[in-house]
Parts: C-alpha cells; sequence; structure tokens
C-alpha cells in the first residue's frame, strides 16, 4: 500500500515508496484519493478504503495460486 502524507496526496507529490516497491516485485496498491494517482499506477490497483483493499488483495492471492483469504 502506497501510502505518503496527507500534505502529498492532496497535490499529487509521490514518494520514492513507488519505486522501492516494484524494485521488490510488489504491486503498489494506491489509495484513490491520490491527486492524479492514475499517473502514478493502473486505475485497477486503486482503493478507496479497507474492504476494497482485503477485495483486491484476496483477488490477487487467487491469480497468484496462494490460499484464499479468510474473513
Amino acid at each position: 500500500m502506497l501510502l505518503l502524507p496527507r500534505r502529498y496526496a492532496v497535490v499529487g507529490q509521490m514518494t520514492q515508496r513507488i519505486f522501492e516497491a516494484a524494485l521488490a516485485g510488489c504491486l503498489p496498491l494506491t489509495p484513490a484519493d491520490i491527486h492524479a494517482a492514475h499517473r502514478f499506477t493502473p486505475r485497477r490497483l486503486h482503493v478507496r478504503d479497507r474492504r476494497e483493499v482485503l477485495a483486491l488483495v484476496g483477488e490477487l492471492r487467487r491469480i497468484g495460486g496462494g490460499p484464499p483469504m479468510r474473513d
């Protein structure tokens, strides 16, 4: 999950975390309220709340062949 200070999010200032995630082979789930988030990551990786985070992580685990998430 790409987390950054609110003052960065409102102006669309991304931190180095996006590069660290990519170099580590992680998909950067991105809070949808980051200004111009679509410029940093595909919209498919944008999440608005914890429900969407859990659903997307569950879907990614399923695609990757991992065990299903528990509720």
